[in-house]
């Protein structure tokens, strides 16, 4: 199916994703994967086979017109991006966290229920598909989104909010106690890319994958 803005794909099953790659003729991206937080193969036709950590899979008809779009995706990003006005509370906004993900329900329109515990991601994942991107990357939005899922990621390895301006606005980042750092703005970029079919579920799961983590959602 071609949407206006995305490359050509089709979802597949992962049984026939596995048997495309399987066959020893399918070619890992690594850059592109580690980009796009996914496992993406260019197949010898030029097709891509994208598999997200959730457990979904996309054949994209041009592995080529996926990787521009990324880097067109991507350039559009950065260009003239000031996190300041996407994150209005500034250097503040570690102190704020818990104040944003007790919002955030409310802000999407989620029931009582969602008290804001990692074990709602899935829920807030399906609201944000819902409202779409052009809503989701807003002030009123993006801030409490981003505390929640830094928090999901948090509070399974650990570590502390810290916020620093690199040159583009003050930036909310995880510091862990090793020294590592948590890129949790990469948010931005997913939803930015994937609209309705990001995966937060996903890009939490990769953060902590790559802390060392191994605790799933569900056991949270």
């Amino acid at each position: 199916m071609k949407r206006k803005g995305f490359p050509e794909s089709v979802t597949i099953r992962a049984a026939q994703a596995k048997a495309l790659v399987r066959d020893g003729t399918a070619e890992r991206d690594e850059p592109l994967s580690k980009a796009l937080m996914a496992h993406v193969y260019r197949l010898p036709d030029g097709r891509a086979i994208v598999r997200f950590g959730d457990g979904r899979c996309r054949e994209y008809a041009s592995h080529a017109d996926l990787a521009r779009w990324y880097a067109a995706a991507d350039a559009g990003a950065r260009r003239g991006f000031n996190w300041n006005t996407l994150l209005p509370m500034g250097a503040s906004f570690p102190s704020v966290v818990p104040d944003l993900v007790e919002q955030l329900p409310v802000i999407l329109g989620l029931s009582k229920g969602s008290s804001g515990s990692p074990v709602d991601l899935p829920r807030v994942e399906g609201a944000v598909r819902h409202v779409g991107r052009g809503a989701a990357l807003t002030p009123g939005i993006f801030p409490a989104l981003l505390a929640f899922v830094g928090e999901a990621i948090r509070m399974r390895v650990g570590g502390h909010w810290r916020c620093e301006d690199r040159g583009h606005g003050y930036e909310p980042y995880l510091l862990y106690e090793d020294g590592r750092e948590c890129q949790v703005l990469r948010l931005y970029k997913q939803i930015l890319e994937f609209d309705d079919r990001v995966s937060l579920l996903a890009f939490v799961e990769q953060e902590v994958a790559s802390y060392g983590g191994s605790k799933r959602i569900n056991d949270a």
